[in-house]
């Protein structure tokens, strides 16, 4: 019975993704009862069922509802494991995270913090799962605009899973990605480029040609190339980027995305203006049926500028 709910979780996820969060929700609400059934309402087994419910909730934005999960698991995990045990730590983390997509930034560095500092008790400093949390604290510090904190936790948590996993491991990847990110945000374009470029080699190497993180170094990339004054050169990565997104269903945000970068790559053009002008009313309608306003609002000024 819990396989087939762990299967039916699974396609919670699924349809998630797929961007249907009512019947995602459906999935969730029918594994966890169950999943209550078989483990018991106060097992470790029911908290972490929970906690991966919770992340899941996050994909349809269903904060509340991942808020509640996530903060059930880590009382579940308090009361039978004490308060330091590294499944504490992770549901503390994932709660991190819903607060940092809430805005909550404050809170989001004290919780991921602490998380840390639970898991860098219980595996020492220099172990990749040590470094997932420097990242999601990067993360943070990044939303709070703290840039130059973060770049010293991105190369050190690089570094910690270099030497843990060897140079061309997927891990590194994602690690490069999140530096390469930073380095975007930075200006810094000639060195967001070549990360980018660092990362898609690993991923090309060790992931299918249609896995999300190939798309993310790809749409990295476009963007580096035309923020370098090389447009032409980055519509052609861009155009991967996109067959990932749209063949893989992926979020209308994600899709948003790159469609914006193509009106960045295409409007200085008089020859490819009126397309560029078509792909941004594309993300713009995108991003507004992911109910994204920061971004509908940065599509609006960006089309009122070039229109």
């Amino acid at each position: 019975m819990a396989a087939k709910e762990e299967i039916r979780s699974n396609l919670g996820a699924l349809v998630a993704d797929r961007g249907d969060p009512d019947g995602a929700r459906r999935y969730f609400e029918r594994a966890q009862a169950v999943y209550e059934r078989v483990y018991g309402a106060d097992s470790v087994d029911l908290a972490e069922a929970l906690t991966n419910i919770g992340n899941s909730l996050v994909v349809i934005h269903d904060f509340p509802a991942a808020i509640a999960a996530l903060t059930r698991a880590r009382a579940l995990c308090e009361a039978k494991l004490g308060p330091n045990d590294r499944h504490v730590a992770y549901a503390m983390s994932e709660l991190g995270v819903v607060a940092e997509r809430q805005g909550r930034l404050d809170d989001a560095l004290a919780l991921i913090r602490q998380a840390e500092t639970i898991e860098v008790a219980a595996v020492g400093p220099e172990h990749p799962d040590a470094a997932d949390y420097l990242e999601r604290e990067a993360s943070v510090l990044t939303s709070q605009g703290k840039l130059a904190d973060t770049e010293p936790l991105l190369t050190r948590a690089i570094a910690i899973y270099r030497a843990a996993y060897g140079n061309e491991h997927p891990r590194v990847a994602v690690g490069l990605s999140a530096l390469a990110q930073l380095q975007g945000r930075l200006d810094h374009y000639k060195d967001a480029l070549a990360t980018w470029q660092d990362a898609l080699k690993i991923f090309e190497h060790t992931l299918p040609a249609d896995h999300p993180n190939v798309s993310y170094a790809l749409a990295g990339i476009g963007d580096a190339l035309t923020e370098l004054g090389r447009p032409a050169e980055a519509l052609p990565y861009l155009d991967r980027a996109l067959a990932i997104r749209t063949g893989r269903h992926m979020p209308p945000e994600l899709v948003a995305e790159i469609h914006f970068y193509f009106a960045a790559a295409l409007v200085a053009a008089p020859a490819t203006r009126a397309r560029a002008l078509e792909e941004a009313r594309t993300a713009l309608a995108l991003y507004k049926q992911a109910g994204d306003a920061d971004d509908v609002h940065e599509l609006t000024v960006w089309l009122a500028k070039h229109a």
